[in-house]
């Protein structure tokens, strides 16, 4: 698998003197599909800089277009051939983090949710219901989700539980409903939010709490481990654990199934790291027919 990675690595040094790290907006036309991808980290690259640190499995792009990494308490930024450690390392754990429409760096730090100052001090904004939660961003409010489960009290009947809660802005969080499996991705959609979990995606009205099933992977092996979504063009990207698909027009399409890890839409390309693997691999979408 790795071979076929980096068969492209001279496409991507391509890439980077032409249009930088990350090549502008493609024109849409009728039907999405995807590149050949281009390495942007590899452990080849970290091995070379002798750079030995454990990433976290996530990532988000600064409001620069940048990638920003992290491991439990260091911000890095990745730029070409390099990672740069950002200021001194923190006092306070990095649990997750993400980017608001306004360029905010929020971070979950411990049962604290933080914002980033100019200063790259982190200042809370509330305590939150439990510790070491994932946070995500929309354009209007911010969600925060389980990463573990709530177990109830009930020694006759116990269950486990995963909640969401919605933070309006300016506004203290909101739970919007519980699941009885683990919760790996939520996404903003239209009046509402879209959730993963196990082999599904549901979307979820937030006036109503109404529940609607979008996606059933019961057919293919592997639950959905991340998920992002193309607003745009109306489309779904997603991964499990052995690949990497695409569901437009209520129709999945598989990408590859060569490598799989966190996905991430940004301006027409598709990002993919994992952090287990040390890699981060760039799709750039472009407008050929899909095979089922």
């Amino acid at each position: 698998m790795q071979k076929k990675i980096y068969n492209h690595f001279f496409s991507l040094i391509i890439a980077f003197f032409v249009i930088g790290i990350f090549p502008q907006r493609i024109v849409a036309q009728q039907q999405d599909s995807i590149k050949e991808p281009v390495i942007l980290l590899s452990s080849k690259m970290l091995n070379d800089i002798r750079l030995n640190i454990k990433l976290m499995n996530s990532f988000d792009i600064t409001p620069r277009g940048e990638v920003l990494l992290s491991t439990s308490n260091q911000f890095y930024l990745l730029k070409w051939e390099e990672i740069i450690p950002l200021d001194p390392k923190m006092g306070k754990p990095i649990n997750s983090f993400s980017y608001t429409p306004d360029n905010l760096l929020v971070i979950v730090s411990d049962s604290s949710l933080c914002y980033m100052d100019r200063f790259s001090q982190f200042v809370e904004l509330y305590k939150l219901p439990k510790k070491n939660m994932e946070i995500t961003t929309g354009d209007s409010s911010l969600y925060v989700y389980d990463k573990t489960a709530i177990v109830s009290k009930s020694k006759a009947k116990q269950k486990q539980r995963y909640a969401i809660y919605m933070i309006p802005k300016n506004q203290k969080y909101i739970k919007l409903l519980e699941l009885p499996t683990p919760i790996t991705s939520v996404i903003e959609a239209e009046e509402g939010i879209l959730i993963s979990t196990k082999n599904k995606v549901y979307s979820v009205n937030i006036k109503t709490r109404q529940i609607k099933e979008l996606i059933n992977l019961s057919k293919i092996n592997g639950d959905i481990v991340s998920m992002t979504r193309d607003v745009n063009n109306d489309v779904i990207y997603f991964s499990t654990n052995n690949a990497i698909y695409l569901f437009k027009e209520k129709k999945t399409y598989r990408i590859t199934n060569e490598f799989t890890g966190v996905v991430k839409y940004y301006l027409n390309q598709l990002f993919v790291f994992n952090a287990e693997k040390k890699f981060l691999i760039l799709f750039e979408t472009e407008n050929t027919k899909l095979s089922k």
